[in-house]
């Protein structure tokens, strides 16, 4: 957004990696197109230390990186091409959480990992990132992929800085989905128009209830998303119509 992506190749920068929080294919298509440079995407976590699952540009989802093993949970659901939950083997693997037995049972399994989120198997055998159990949501029966319904309303928008959906009770506390956008003043109007536009062509159960902008996302020091403070704040926004 600050039109420096060109200087870095200029730099000498060759490769660039992003990994903490899912990247975009639009995304990562649009930093190509303003640096020139590749982008690799990563997915590891704390507990095995590197990145376990890779993908390059043209890749059409995240690879086992070399050395890695990697499992569906539910063998069944992902030959179904429902979410589920990966086993991670790796050479370097943590040996748990200290007296903390419960969370240990949970996301220790036979020496691998079991981490708490959830992947899809692609038609090319790799696993696209489904979101966290929090990103995927049911709205009047129907399965909602939060993550996916992000990038499908904000891709490519201008003036948008970044934005998320989270699923928040109404005041008959039915879940409903809320799309945050964060933006200037001024580019409001605008984004409110071309947001509605995309909204209107999803299906009736993925489309967002209410349009809320905000100053900035909340994250975690790390810069994950933290969808669960979206759902705990208060809003005074009209319903979309």
């Amino acid at each position: 957004h600050e039109g420096f992506a060109p200087g870095l190749a200029q730099a000498g920068v060759r490769l660039c990696v992003s990994a903490g929080e899912a990247l975009p294919a639009t995304l990562r298509q649009h930093w190509h197109e303003a640096s020139g440079l590749p982008m690799l995407d990563g997915y590891g976590a704390s507990e095995v230390l590197v990145l376990v699952l890779s993908a390059r540009d043209g890749d059409d989802g995240l690879w086992p990186s070399p050395g890695a093993g990697i499992e569906p949970l539910d063998p069944q659901a992902a030959a179904a091409g429902e979410p589920t939950r990966l086993l991670v083997r790796s050479p370097m693997l943590a040996l748990g959480y200290l007296d903390r037995p419960a969370a240990m049972a949970e996301s220790f399994r036979d020496g691998r990992f079991c981490p708490a989120d959830l992947f899809v198997r692609t038609a090319g055998g790799a696993w696209r990132f489904a979101g966290r159990e929090d990103g995927l949501v049911k709205i009047k029966g129907r399965w909602v992929n939060l993550p996916e319904l992000e990038e499908q309303l904000g891709a490519r928008l201008s003036g948008l800085h970044e934005a998320a959906a989270a699923c928040v009770p109404d005041a008959d506390g039915v879940e409903s989905v809320v799309f945050f956008f964060a933006a200037a003043a001024h580019d409001e109007p605008a984004l409110r128009a071309a947001l509605a536009e995309r909204i209107g062509a999803l299906p009736h159960y993925q489309r967002p209830a209410r349009l809320e902008r905000v100053d900035a996302l909340p994250r975690t020091p790390s810069g994950k998303l933290l969808r669960r403070r979206l759902r705990e704040r208060s809003f005074d926004a009209a319903p979309l119509r």
